[in-house]
């Protein structure tokens, strides 16, 4: 009798904690599923120059699911996008940069967000993003945050042919010499022929 009646009780209890674990995961799986939508939408603004439904969009996605590294690179990349507009260009790309290093750090193992991320530091380092791209138009501020980054890549896969090619194109941009040289020999032990024919370590 006194069983059945503990089983009775365990039974409603064991009910109401696989419908809270149920809520919970569903509730999660809807905010990542919400979060994707703001994140894929914040891409269409940007590709139709709308940077402040953009910026909206992605500071939504974030605030859903604060752990997936594409979203903060999106946010730098729309912040970088707003740099023509930005009154204070100096405080815009301080939360570019931020957002780049957490998302290398979400997931410092992701080849493809940390290659992703190479263009958006060469736009770091631009001094005048509206101004003609040139060695001249340089952030020192900011220059050495991006070889620092490149340096980083190159020492971490120093063997990958397309981390050296992607990041040799803007060694080359920035007028970092002695850097392009180093990922031009590097490409040139691994593949000699490499050098002769793709355009980043074309001379």
């Amino acid at each position: 009798m006194r069983c059945a009646i503990i089983e009775a009780m365990i039974k409603p209890l064991l009910i109401f904690v696989i419908a809270g674990i149920y809520i919970v995961l569903m509730s999660k799986f809807m905010n990542i599923y919400v979060a994707d939508v703001y994140y894929t939408a914040s891409k269409g603004d940007m590709e139709n120059g709308l940077l402040k439904d953009a910026e909206k969009n992605i500071n939504k996605a974030i605030s859903l699911n604060v752990k997936e590294p594409a979203y903060y690179r999106q946010r730098a990349k729309v912040m970088l996008g707003t740099l023509i507009l930005a009154e204070d260009a100096e405080e815009t790309k301080l939360v570019a940069q931020k957002d780049l290093e957490t998302a290398q750090k979400l997931n410092v193992k992701n080849l493809a967000t940390l290659r992703n991320s190479i263009p958006l530091y060469y736009f770091l380092a631009i001094g005048d993003i509206s101004d003609i791209v040139s060695d001249q138009n340089i952030d020192e501020k900011y220059l050495p945050v991006t070889r620092n980054y490149y340096d980083l890549l190159k020492d971490t896969y120093g063997n990958d042919l397309g981390v050296l090619a992607d990041v040799a194109k803007y060694e080359k941009k920035l007028g970092l010499g002695r850097e392009y040289e180093q990922s031009w020999q590097r490409a040139y032990e691994l593949r000699p022929d490499i050098t002769n024919w793709h355009e980043s370590f074309r001379r």
